[in-house]
């Protein structure tokens, strides 16, 4: 699978998320989805968000330097996350938010 499908079966298995739980972050809904997994919509107009929570994954991911590592921090109670896990921050209050939350913790660890 290539383009936006492909990308969104990797950010499902990278954050351990369902399809439902993505639609969430989005703020879509999972018909939205898997259109866009099926090809039947190759250009979403949620596309920038796809992109997005890319970034955060290449971001992450030069930051921890495993996925593994990645998946620990994505299910560790942070101070910055109000001592929920990040996963949880992002599936509750979005890609918004989480990203919020890791500009405030990156420069309170810089």
């Amino acid at each position: 699978m290539t383009g936006y499908g492909g990308m969104i079966e990797e950010l499902m298995r990278f954050f351990g998320i369902s399809l439902s739980e993505l639609a969430r972050v989005f703020s879509v809904s999972e018909r939205a989805l898997q259109e866009v997994q099926s090809g039947r919509n190759e250009r979403p107009f949620f596309a920038p968000d796809i992109c997005q929570l890319g970034r955060v994954r290449q971001m992450l991911v030069c930051r921890f330097e495993t996925d593994e590592a990645v998946r620990v921090w994505l299910e560790s109670p942070r101070h910055m996350f109000g001592w929920s896990t990040p996963k949880a921050v992002l599936l509750s209050r979005g890609l918004g938010d989480f990203i919020f939350y890791l500009e405030r913790e990156a420069a309170v660890h810089a």
